[in-house]
């Protein structure tokens, strides 16, 4: 079945752009036939111009028409395009098929081809596949619109300006402008009905973009969702260290009086002593843990608001009693409660805060590597701990580190354990009958295969779907792996080469783009580094910064906001000392 675009439609406005000497005999057809169409779609929107050497592709002055189709949608269409007569050359076609009538509805399927017009004498024929899903989504009640805006690649360009980036949608025709806020953009290219390009300004602050693209005869659309700027360049200035009053094993960060700016939780390699450190007030505290003068050791301690009352408490673990305790937040600057305690059935080398039973309030699980167990305590909501459920990883050899991540989606926070000689993450299923619960035995524990023993573990939304992954720093091979959180089970990528000895890794949005940048401590290199992700899930380095040979070995690696000019900063974290590195990006 043919469609015959009438005079006054589609080949007037041809007509009028396509100015060429009238010849004699009945003008050109082009039979464009569209394949493959959905059987959902309702109407087709065909865009025409033409090329013309030396000047470049010409807009008609109506270039686009949209057509009903019958129903039930045949898988072939065609469409008849009457030409000027004697007319020959390059016409550029564009496409769509729409699930609603008059080009409303999702945008479901597109196709674009350039066509060399020879008739012959009179007529030719184009067969066009619509092949390309734009990924429009959740828009069947859309009215008709043109332009419209999906997608934009990259999604992400520098505060420098200069960076060429790309528009899908429909309906773009040459003469089109693209607008940043209301900034018109140089060097827009249309290269079909449905994707252009420009190249961008420079802007002073990172942040959304709202992008506007207005068409010749005044027709618009704009979107705030779609471009932001990043830093085009990361810079970072080591502040003066803090130094520890003794060697440490670990630093927690977090907010300890409630003033805004985050303080220090210290843990010792050896004793029982913590301390925390007011920064702002300079102001540090001592907490003995097991009694004074008792020997210790502790284990490295954590901040966590077990009670809901918006003020971190703390966790720890006294290793010779084989005992959790707990320290709550008095809500007078650095005053904690006296230690609640918890029976274990080995020592904690590791303890670990998160909501495993989906009810709001932080839980905790203690791991222990000579034990080879795991144990959990549900939070009855009031910070207080329940008995300790504990799981056996009888077939791992030093599981020294965990996180929690919900890595098969189903809702539930589910336990990734490494260990310190083995090259496997292994991961245990929380239960969805009873949440919270692990099996007193890992017999059913699902094993991911590494490259090499991880070095750190730690869970961050990397690929901005909203579900946390799990991020590993694998120091013997030079690289990181990530763990995607997905339906069913976590998808472990390939490698990620970093620099030489990876000791830790983290990741935050260092350059305030929406996406999540990964940070590096390179043991033998002394340095951090930091790779920033690409449209397509790659790693690159941006940035190396060098670590001051002072702190001693590494130990810990975070974000935090140091000075509060909204930027985030690195702090890391060595047996002698904290270094603080200022994030200065511009």
């Amino acid at each position: 079945m043919q469609r015959i675009i009438q005079q006054g439609g589609l080949s007037t406005a041809l007509l009028a752009a396509l100015a060429f000497l009238t010849g004699c005999g009945r003008p050109p057809t082009l039979s464009i036939t569209a394949e493959t169409l959905p059987a959902q779609a309702r109407s087709l929107s065909l865009s025409v111009t033409r090329s013309v050497p030396g000047v470049g592709e010409q807009a008609t002055a109506e270039p686009l028409g949209t057509y009903d189709l019958p129903e039930p949608t045949p898988s072939r269409q065609s469409l008849l395009l009457r030409l000027p007569s004697g007319f020959s050359g390059t016409l550029n076609i564009s496409l769509a098929a729409f699930s609603a009538p008059g080009g409303s509805g999702c945008l479901q399927r597109l196709g674009f081809a350039s066509h060399a017009f020879m008739p012959q004498p009179y007529d030719d024929a184009r067969v066009l596949p619509l092949d390309i899903d734009p990924g429009d989504r959740g828009c069947e009640a859309a009215p008709p619109s043109l332009p419209r805006l999906l997608s934009a690649s990259p999604s992400v360009v520098g505060t420098a300006g200069g960076e060429r980036f790309s528009l899908r949608g429909w309906g773009f025709v040459p003469g089109a402008e693209v607008f940043f806020d209301d900034s018109k953009l140089g060097e827009v290219s249309v290269a079909s009905g449905f994707e252009l390009s420009a190249v961008a300004a420079a802007r002073p602050t990172p942040g959304s973009i709202r992008l506007r693209v207005v068409l010749p005869g005044g027709a618009a659309v704009e979107r705030s969702d779609l471009l932001r700027y990043r830093f085009s360049t990361p810079a970072f200035a080591a502040q003066p260290n803090i130094s520890a009053p003794y060697p440490l094993s670990s630093v927690f960060y977090g907010d300890i009086d409630g003033d805004g700016s985050f303080d220090l939780l210290l843990s010792p390699q050896t004793g029982n002593r913590l301390t925390s450190i007011l920064l702002a007030k300079q102001q540090a505290t001592t907490y003995s843990i097991g009694g004074v003068g008792a020997p210790g050791p502790v284990t490295p301690a954590l901040l966590a608001d077990l009670d809901q009352d918006g003020r971190p408490d703390i966790v720890t673990g006294y290793m010779p009693n084989k005992e959790l305790q707990t320290r709550r937040n008095s809500g007078t600057g650095a005053i904690y409660e006296a230690s609640l305690l918890y029976p274990l059935p080995s020592e904690a080398t590791f303890v670990h805060a998160s909501d495993l039973d989906r009810d709001g309030a932080l839980d905790v699980i203690a791991l222990s590597e000579t034990g080879r167990q795991v144990s959990v305590l549900l939070n009855d909501r009031s910070g207080r701990l329940g008995t300790a459920k504990t799981t056996s990883l009888s077939a791992t050899a030093s599981p020294f580190a965990m996180a929690s991540v919900d890595v098969n989606l189903d809702g539930l926070k589910d336990l990734v354990i490494v260990d310190r000689g083995q090259p496997i993450a292994r991961t245990l299923l929380n239960s969805m009958t009873m949440p919270g619960q692990f099996p007193s035995v890992d017999t059913v524990a699902l094993v991911s295969n590494l490259s090499g023993p991880a070095s750190s573990i730690i869970s961050r939304d990397l690929d901005g779907d909203g579900s946390g992954d799990v991020l590993l720093a694998v120091e013997s091979k030079g690289e990181l792996l990530i763990a995607y959180s997905r339906t069913g089970l976590a998808v472990l990528s390939g490698p990620i080469k970093s620099c030489a000895a990876p000791r830790l890794a983290t990741a935050a949005d260092l350059d305030t783009d929406g996406i999540q940048e990964l940070i590096v401590a390179c043991n033998s290199e002394q340095q951090v580094q930091i790779l920033q992700r690409r449209s397509d899930g790659s790693y690159t380095e941006i940035a190396r910064v060098g670590v001051p040979a002072s702190l001693g070995s590494l130990i810990g690696l975070s974000a935090v906001e140091y000075d509060g000019d909204g930027r985030t900063d690195i702090a890391l974290s060595g047996s002698q000392g904290i270094g603080l590195l200022r994030n200065e990006s511009r």
